[in-house]
């Protein structure tokens, strides 16, 4: 495999903060997105959306076997985000208060199984688009974008919410009330699954063979609204999104928008490889 393309860039100027990372082996590429923390829980001296990307990145770089299948991988995954909070006392409190848990999602591709795999809401180019976004994610976006333009509607301006975000303090609750439904057993379109050390449904995952006479593969964080198969053509799109709807709720619609003194609605990462 080869590194054809890669950007790497936070939401906020200060890159110590971002929670997306990448990793290129021998055998394996990923795009690793951690999630915002929920909770004030700091690890090693980072946020839990830093920890988790950085854990993953080293226990994907320690994979020896290269035919493992996506099962295979990403439980050896979760098995060293466990090991790495029993190691430092934290799974008592992560079980009382499941805000706390790390949580992240993961676009990947195997060079022996010729495969992409979407371990939560990543998403890839092959020949197309690939995503795997989750339906929750759509509904608290949409409550959000409700809230704002009722606010518009009564008087506030769009300049007001670019200093101080209502929308997103609107859906903290519904954020919080998310996590019960993370590896949830009920059969709800709001149950989903993310990489987080306490277990992945494997249903929620995506496995795509890669089609025959594609030479290239884009792996990619969700903080791209849209993917194309160059870096160039996919950062113009975000740009001009991000111009003409800075609080993201027209054109991306999102959790979140752009406040003060931010780069992005979120961060982001982009990978690009030559395969065999």
């Amino acid at each position: 495999m080869k590194i054809l393309e890669v950007f790497l860039e936070g939401k906020t100027a200060d890159p110590l903060l971002c929670e997306d990372a990448w990793i290129v082996t021998e055998h394996f590429a990923a795009v690793i997105d951690g999630a915002t923390a929920k909770s004030a829980l700091v690890i090693d001296g980072m946020a839990t959306g830093k920890f988790i990307a950085e854990q993953i990145k080293a226990a994907v770089e320690s994979v020896e076997n290269p035919d493992l299948d996506s099962e295979a991988f990403v439980r050896l995954i979760e098995s060293h985000l466990y090991e790495q909070y029993k190691a430092r006392g934290l799974l008592g409190e992560m079980q009382k208060d499941p805000n706390k848990i790390p949580a992240a999602s993961m676009a990947a591709y195997s060079r022996y199984r010729r495969q992409i795999w979407l371990f939560g809401d990543c998403q890839a180019f092959a020949g197309k688009r690939y995503t795997n976004f989750k339906p929750v994610d759509r509904l608290i976006s949409m409550v959000r974008k409700y809230y704002i333009e009722y606010a518009l509607l009564n008087g506030k301006t769009e300049a007001e919410f670019l200093d101080e975000d209502g929308g997103r303090s609107a859906v903290q609750p519904l954020l919080h009330m998310q996590q019960a439904f993370l590896n949830s057993e009920m059969d709800s379109p709001f149950s989903y699954s993310t990489i987080s050390g306490f277990g992945y449904k494997m249903e929620d995952a995506k496995v795509i063979p890669v089609p025959a006479g594609v030479q290239e593969v884009v792996l990619a964080s969700d903080g791209y609204p849209e993917l194309f198969p160059d870096l160039a053509a996919t950062e113009r799109y975000l740009k001009e999104a991000l111009a003409e709807d800075p609080l993201c709720y027209k054109k991306i619609i999102s959790t979140k928008g752009i406040e003060n003194g931010r780069i992005s609605f979120d961060d982001r990462c982009y990978l690009k490889i030559g395969i065999d």
